[in-house]
Parts: structure tokens; sequence; C-alpha cells
């Protein structure tokens, strides 16, 4: 039953299958039943990789000799890498399948993190802190190769195992259990601030939210480590020779951008706006109501509103575009989106 669908230039859109409710509620609860590993590693990875925002004011002290412009350039450096990470992670998924390819991201991403919980600090001398700055941006790189491979190979496991009919419904779980990371990342580290107080955060403090995700990822791993294979992924194995996949697949990617540049121009600007959005109004400007001196429980309120409200409405615009299809609910939303952004960026 299965089929490869090549779709050329002037091939026409995809038609969305609205399901019934109660079918829609179905093949959602079993991707999450079946699937469970790819969800939670996600989640992780997004709260592993928020992790450095939300403690970019003890890293400014321990690495970058308390300057906010080189911390949050460290922050930065992860989106180089990102890009370089989808495309090897994409490889990965084609050539040698679905299922290696998530378990290389979510091994990689927890291993980068736990080490960073782990660097020496300028605390231990100038050595210690120079071969700790060195390690803690090749560890940065490394997290934000493996957090673009993650985007890419959850997104690809999830549309191949579920249900036409309800397929938004299910994808919609990728960005919800990504915002999930982002609330426990909040969380926990303003947790512990709370707790331990800035003087101990600054000096170890700051280790334990990296640390902490040991035994979750652990679980992740082992999670994925025992998924089967997609069925569209085996298929096509029986169809090619193991020589040359790598070639083809980067043959497919540019046949892609050629033909399609004008979609893939568009979907990079759909991606960019909501990514801007979240790293700047959502992370960047709790670290900054912080150092204006909100107190922590406020900022937890509104860290954790906004996420919340991510959470609560993703699955109506995963049912909104299951009816109405994917490119208007894009639509709708960026100028939501758009909207919204504008009055936010001038407030802070």
């Amino acid at each position: 039953k299965l089929q490869r669908i090549q779709r050329s230039a002037s091939a026409p859109a995809v038609v969305f299958q609205q399901a019934p409710m109660g079918a829609a509620r179905e093949d959602v609860w079993h991707v999450i039943k079946t699937y469970w590993p790819l969800l939670l590693g996600n989640a992780l990875e997004w709260y592993e990789f928020t992790l450095f925002s939300y403690l970019s004011p003890y890293f400014q002290v321990n690495f970058f000799h308390r300057s906010a412009v080189a911390a949050w350039l460290g922050f930065a450096i992860t989106f180089v890498a990102r890009p370089f990470g989808g495309v090897v992670l994409g490889l990965i998924g084609d050539v040698f399948g679905r299922k290696v390819a998530a378990f290389t991201s979510i091994f990689g991403m927890l291993l980068s993190t736990v080490l960073q919980g782990c660097l020496p600090t300028y605390q231990s001398g100038p050595a210690a802190g120079f071969i700790g700055l060195c390690l803690l941006v090749v560890l940065r790189l490394i997290q934000g190769m493996f957090t673009g491979g993650e985007i890419a190979t959850v997104s690809t496991y999830i549309t191949e195992v579920g249900n036409p009919r309800s397929l938004a419904s299910s994808l919609v779980m990728i960005p919800a259990t990504a915002n999930l990371g982002n609330l426990l990342s909040l969380l926990v580290t303003f947790t512990f601030e709370g707790a331990l107080g800035d003087a101990a955060m600054t000096q170890w403090g700051w280790r334990l939210p990296f640390l902490l995700a040991l035994l979750p990822g652990s679980l992740a791993i082992w999670g994925r480590g025992r998924l089967g294979e997609t069925a569209m992924f085996l298929a096509s194995e029986a169809e090619e020779l193991e020589t040359g996949k790598a070639k083809r697949a980067m043959m497919k990617i540019w046949e892609l951008v050629a033909s399609y540049w004008p979609q893939v121009l568009i979907g990079l600007g759909a991606v960019a706006a909501p990514a801007i959005n979240f790293y700047g109004g959502m992370t960047w400007s709790l670290v900054s109501l912080k150092k204006h001196g909100l107190p922590i429980d406020f900022r937890t309120a509104a860290g954790a509103t906004t996420t919340c409200m991510v959470l609560l409405l993703a699955p109506v615009v995963g049912c909104v575009a299951d009816k109405h299809g994917a490119a208007w609910t894009q639509f709708i939303t960026g100028l939501a989106l758009a909207a919204a952004g504008v009055p936010l960026f001038i407030s802070i």
C-alpha cells in the first residue's frame, strides 16, 4: 500500500483530509503512546538548548568576564551550527534510517549538555577558565548541530508514521513538546535560583540544571534505541541500493531548492519570525527583566503563562490546519505574530 510520491514543479498542493474529532484524538494518542521517546527527547533537547539563555547571567561571571554581549554571543553561535546539523542528520536519516538519526540526535545533545555542567571556570584560575571557555564554545556548537538535526529527524519520523487525515494534529506535538522543554528549563532554573540565591548559583548552582538532564535523557536514549524503523523508509530501502544513497539525497536537496525556491524562501521566513519572537520575546526579555530588578516570582509567572498558552493553543492550531490546510493557517498565524511581535519589541 505504500507508494513513493515524487512531485514535479507543477504538481498540485497537498490536500489535507479532515478527520472526525474522535478519530483525530485516536491518531494523536497513537503517536504519543507509540513514539513517546521522540517527544520526550524533543522536550529534553529544547530544555537543554534554552538552559544557557536563562543561566546567561552566571555564564557572564564564570566564563565571559561579566560581558553580557559575549555571553549572548556564546548562545548565538549555536545557530551557526544548526543548519549544518539539519543537513548532516538529514543525510544520516536518509542513508542509515530515521531511527539512527533520532538516536544520534538525542545522544549528542545529552552528552554536550551534561559536559557543560562539568566545565572548569575562571574561579579555578586563568588557565582553567580559558580551557573551560574553549570547551564551552565547542560544546555549544555541538549542541546547536544536534538541535538542528533534531528538528529534521523528529518532523520526518512523525510525518511518515502519522495518519494523513490528522497529520497536522500529530505534528503540533513537536512544537508543543519543544515549548514544554522550554517551560521546564525556565521552572528548573528559577527554582534553583530562588532556593540557592545568586551567590551559590554563581559559584556552583548553575551546573545543576545541566546535570539534571542526565536521568530523563538516558530514558529518552533507551526509548529511541527500541523504536522501529518507519515503513516508508523500509519501502525505499527495498528499491535502492546502499551505494550512492548520500549522493542521491544531496541531489534531491538540490532539486527541491531549484524547483521550489520561492516556497523555500517563504518557509525560511515562516520559521525565522517565530524564532525571533521566541528567543527575543520569551527568553531574552526574562533575563533582561531580572537585570532590571523584577522579582523571580513575577518572571516565573510571566514565562510560564506565555509557554502554557502555546501548549494550550497547539492542539487548536493542529485541528484548524487539518481542516483548512497548512498554508492558510500559517498565513493567519503569521499575521497574528507580526501584530503582537512589533509592540513586544518596542516595549522591551
